[in-house]
């Protein structure tokens, strides 16, 4: 005896989902087919079926989009619990229809007490500890403060309690979820961290595709806040276990640091934590107004800060809105995009952090005045060279040269707008150097080389417009030394190198101060060559230094204060083609370097000054001096003490987002984070659930005055990007996505496609993605995986523009988008990924069919409409149902299986039909109607014949036993009866009884094949 589905919520247009694992997808078999799906009323897009099943529950129940928003991310914590979860925190955008308003909550994770800028120093050596150690430590966590969300979101703008929208998600936990590829892969990936903590690999060991995982502490959990609200969470046994897990993490007897990274100090172990109740107690999330901007019409609702989402896509559309994007190409509109994306990018990094503890320029960087400075410094036809410089929006104005450094007080860093980029050392080593001012001067001091490492260093970047030919003059005094250290003063560079005091390409002068000479140098494509090395003599006292590119040329000039040299060349040299780069225009970098292993060494600049060739005074050549050519055997090895850094890479980073709107017209854009895929590694014990790592990246590289320098009770700069488009006071879209700093560039790239080549949500999420971020090495990332040879095309044409491209080689892509399309007519789109980290789950309460070969005038038009909404049957991978073809017992049995969402066995490694085996196309429904006693097949039992058609009399006894049809006495006339197997004789009688299967010559026909069409009637009947 099956126990009954509860068909009353079919009644009221609750979605059926399967919840079993989806069978390989076949040109000729059903696929489950998901990712996005058209219809009226609510809608959930999420990552995860279970999760959006959750919500689609919630909304059934009466539940507004905030109620079913929660529900959908507390099953999301059960079955992505590496992306998102109550360990972590996150952004909630959130509109009210009925008061025409766009509320933000930001729960981002807060810094405790403790933490400071000396938080990831080995006190031993003075270095900061590798990526790996903070990575899966107590010290990476911030306190949680997505209950907290939850529970302010609930109360002021949700219409339902703890304790209801919890409920979906205690099931799930307790009944457990199967575990699909993306699964595996991530938990594959950081198994050697996970095995450092007794309480993660309890949970997750190991797992294999197909594997039912349950958790049952992370139920308890789920409960305990149902009952007692949030306090339990921040005041009460959750927040005491929290404090000691991160204080005391729960190492395994033996852990295998060594496995998760050589870099790892095993003798060290794991760093620690320091957090108090009070950290705990003390939190509270941000309610604020939303981020306003708009685009060709449209209004787009971001995240404020302490998010940069809100402000760098408002921005980045504030500046492209100034060109004619919707009749550009794609290679033009590409070029522009990836532009305005990078001074986007820029200004982010520079301005935007806490607000508690620095000033936003938040007007002035999403005023239109400041996006038509930006824009103007924009060549249409070519790309800037290297990082770009952020802008100003106090002034809207480039720096101007000659720079004197007079309006700096003594102890201030080197300011920003005039030097966008300070590096005092690699991640691993940032307290190299110091770029300070000390009586109007600029004082650049770096520390000794320690061992083991190549040197010490520190480098700038000028902020300036790139030139062709330019020439750089400034004043420069270092101290005569034995130490080995040196300036170097690259012109027409581009980008820096990785852990490097050289560019990618550039044209460099190298002022040795120990060795007492000069080296004019090229690097071209990474490689250094020194091409002409001069002996000079440095005095006690400061030099005048002119450097310039000229007509493929290198002139240098250098004199001592008192010397009368200053309209003299002591060097020009012509460089031959293998030294020149391919680059038009460059920047100026500076770099010093030490060398020496016991002293520090300080130098000082002044009066720096960058102009174009035009505008250089005319010098002629030192007669006296005494010029080293390199022989061409020189120039390939260069025997110099090593200066690169091996750097370590960030650990993965890892979010999650959803997409809620109701049929009252609010809508959620919720995305919350753990921080790096599975957070910190530690699930806290008893509780089911892992702890984020959300400063593990939070190091003291910028000056103490930078908004995220690392700090207690800071909320650390995120990229989400939960976004709410609107025109005319009419949802357009709403849209998130995970993937660190990708999130901005995914939701920005996606919202071109839609809003300026109005394509639709499906077809933009299924575009190869880009993302420019105005990193270092100013490359734009593309998807190696997703790309396609119409994005070859254009990569190779943008290219001939001047833009770098580097290949993202993630398995999962960039991002995982999900969001909702809303169209004019009041329909819904909710959309997910169909493939990018596992694909996603797109739901609405009353779906519309979009078969091609079904129509209005299709038999069971109405049957198959009905049953596709519910997601009880799918049609096949080209987009067609087939109504009129047979359909066989296989799949029948899916149907039947969905429907009645019978449970599948948790590993088919065995089932009971010979003719399906294990792996076998049908192996997980076949057994899933053979327990439920629906279809047991033949010759005893031992037979399943998936492929067979279904023969009407076959039909009629899975449906009665199915949906437990019983047998009402009423005398019915069948002409054929006789024609009937007596095995299906009396469901055949009692299917007509139900009025399910009567035809108007009252003949069943029982042999013939059941189309496809009619199985959907006959069940939409019975269901009924």
């Amino acid at each position: 005896m099956i126990i009954r589905k509860f068909i009353s919520f079919v009644l009221s247009g609750v979605l059926l989902v399967s919840l079993f694992k989806p069978s390989p997808v076949h040109a000729q078999s059903e696929a489950h087919v998901d990712a996005h799906v058209t219809g009226t009323g609510g809608a959930v897009a999420s990552e995860d079926v279970h999760a959006s099943k959750a919500g689609m529950t919630i909304l059934d129940q009466g539940g507004n989009a905030i109620d079913a928003a929660i529900a959908v991310a507390a099953a999301q914590g059960v079955t992505r619990p590496y992306s998102g979860g109550i360990g972590g925190g996150g952004m909630m955008l959130i509109y009210l229809a009925e008061e025409d308003r766009h509320i933000t909550i930001d729960a981002r994770s807060v810094t405790p007490a403790s933490f400071n800028d000396e938080s990831y120093i080995d006190p031993t050596t003075g270095s900061i500890y590798p990526a790996a150690m903070r990575t899966s430590s107590g010290t990476s966590v911030s306190v949680p403060g997505t209950i907290k969300n939850w529970e302010v979101a609930l109360e002021q703008y949700g219409t339902m309690s703890f304790e209801d929208v919890l409920q979906p998600a205690i099931q799930v936990a307790e009944n457990g979820f199967i575990a699909d590829h993306n699964f595996v892969r991530e938990t594959n990936q950081h198994q050697d961290r996970f095995n450092l903590f007794s309480s993660t690999v309890a949970i997750y060991d190991q797992p294999r595709v197909g594997e039912r995982i349950k958790n049952p502490d992370l139920a308890h959990t789920y409960r305990l806040i149902a009952n007692e609200g949030a306090d339990v969470f921040y005041e009460g046994e959750v927040a005491e276990a929290m404090v000691q897990t991160i204080n005391e993490p729960p190492l395994v007897a033996h852990p295998d640091f060594r496995a998760v990274s050589s870099n790892w100090n095993a003798e060290r172990g794991i760093l620690k934590g320091d957090v108090s109740l009070n950290d705990f107690k003390g939190y509270e999330v941000i309610t604020r107004e939303a981020t306003h901007s708009t685009y060709r019409g449209y209004d787009i609702y971001g995240m404020p800060p302490s998010s940069s989402g809100g402000i760098t896509v408002g921005l980045l559309f504030n500046i492209l809105e100034g060109y004619d994007v919707p009749n550009m190409g794609p290679v033009d509109a590409l070029h522009h995009y990836f532009e305005a994306s990078r001074a986007a990018f820029a200004d982010r990094r520079a301005f935007i952090g806490d607000p508690a503890f620095t000033d936003i320029p938040e007007n002035e960087l999403l005023s239109m005045s400041y996006a038509d400075h930006r824009r103007s410094l924009i060549d249409s036809s070519i790309a800037r060279i290297g990082q770009i410089a952020p802008g100003n929006p106090q002034t809207e104005a480039m720096p101007q040269f000659p720079y004197d450094f007079q309006d700096v007080k003594n102890g201030q860093t080197w300011p920003s707008e005039h030097f966008h980029r300070i590096d005092t050392g690699p991640s691993s080593h940032p307290f190299d150097a110091t770029f300070t001012v000390n009586d109007e001067q600029g004082q650049m001091t770096l520390s000794p080389r320690q061992d083991g490492r190549g040197s010490s260093y520190g480098r700038a970047a000028v902020t300036m417009e790139s030139l062709a030919d330019h020439e750089l003059t400034m004043r420069v005094y270092g101290k005569p030394s034995s130490g080995d250290h040196r300036l170097r003063i690259w012109l027409n560079a581009d980008v820096w190198q990785s852990g490097s005091t050289l560019p990618l390409n550039g044209y460099g002068l190298e002022l040795n101060f120990g060795t007492n000479q000069l080296a004019l140098q090229s690097v071209v494509d990474g490689q250094l060559r020194t091409v002409e090395r001069i002996p000079f003599t440095f005095q006690d006292e400061w030099h005048d230094v002119t450097f310039r590119i000229e007509n493929e040329q290198l002139k240098v000039a250098v004199s001592a204060e008192n010397e009368d040299r200053t309209n003299q060349w002591l060097a020009v040299h012509s460089l031959d083609s293998s030294n020149q780069t391919s680059l038009d225009k460059g920047n100026v970098l500076l770099s010093m370097i030490n060398f020496d292993h016991h002293h520090a060494q300080t130098l000082y600049v002044d009066h720096i000054d960058v102009t174009p060739i035009n505008e250089a005074r005319q010098m002629s050549i030192q007669e006296d001096v005494q010029q080293k050519a390199i022989s061409p055997a020189e120039k390939a090895i260069i025997e110099e003490p090593e200066e690169f850094e091996h750097l370590e890479d960030d650990a993965d980073e890892s979010t999650i987002h959803l997409s809620v709107s109701d049929d009252e017209g609010n809508i959620v854009s919720y995305t919350s984070t753990i921080v790096s895929i599975g957070g910190n590694g530690m699930v806290v014990p008893g509780y089911g659930f892992l702890l984020n790592n959300a400063v593990y990246s939070r190091i003291p590289t910028e000056s103490p005055d930078h908004p995220n320098y690392p700090r207690p009770g800071m909320r650390s700069l995120s990229s989400m990007s939960p976004t709410i488009v609107m025109e005319e006071d009419r949802p357009v879209l709403t849209i998130g996505a995970p993937g660190s700093d990708t999130i901005i560039t995914t939701v920005s790239q996606i919202m071109m496609h839609m809003l300026d080549f109005n394509r639709s949500f499906p077809e933009a999420i299924t575009e190869p993605r880009f993302s420019q971020r105005n990193n270092f090495d100013s490359a734009t990332e593309y998807e190696g995986r997703y790309v396609n040879n119409e994005s070859l095309a254009q990569i190779a044409e943008l290219e001939t523009r001047g833009h770098r491209f580097l290949a993202n080689q993630a398995v999962q892509g960039i991002g995982a988008v999900t969001g909702i399309e809303f169209h004019e007519n009041g329909q819904v789109t909710p959309t997910t990924e169909p493939e990018r980290r596992g694909g996603g789950s797109a739901m609405v309460q009353h779906a519309t069919l979009s078969f091609s070969d079904v129509h209005e005038n299709t038999f069971g038009y109405n049957s198959i409409m009905r049953m596709a909404g519910l997601h009880v049957i799918t049609g096949y991978t080209d987009g067609t149902f087939r109504p009129s073809q047979p359909i066989n017992r296989g799949q029948s049995a899916r149907i039947l299986t969905n429907a009645l969402e019978l449970p599948v066995p948790e590993n088919v490694d065995s089932t009971p039909f010979v003719d399906t085996p294990p792996g076998h196309t049908y192996a997980d429904v076949a057994a899933a109607v053979y327990e439920a006693g629906i279809m047991i097949g033949s010759n005893n039992s031992q037979y399943f014949k998936g492929g067979d058609y279904l023969t009407r009399q076959q039909m009629a006894s899975i449906l009665v036993r199915g949906l437990e049809l019983e047998n009402t006495g009423q005398a019915v006339t069948i002409v054929d009866l006789d024609q009937t197997y007596d095995a299906h004789r009396e469901n055949v009688e009692i299917l007509t009884q139900h009025g399910i299967t009567i035809t108007e010559d009252n003949r069943f026909r029982p042999n013939e094949n059941v189309s496809r069409a009619q199985l959907v009637v006959f069940l939409d009947r019975a269901l009924d």
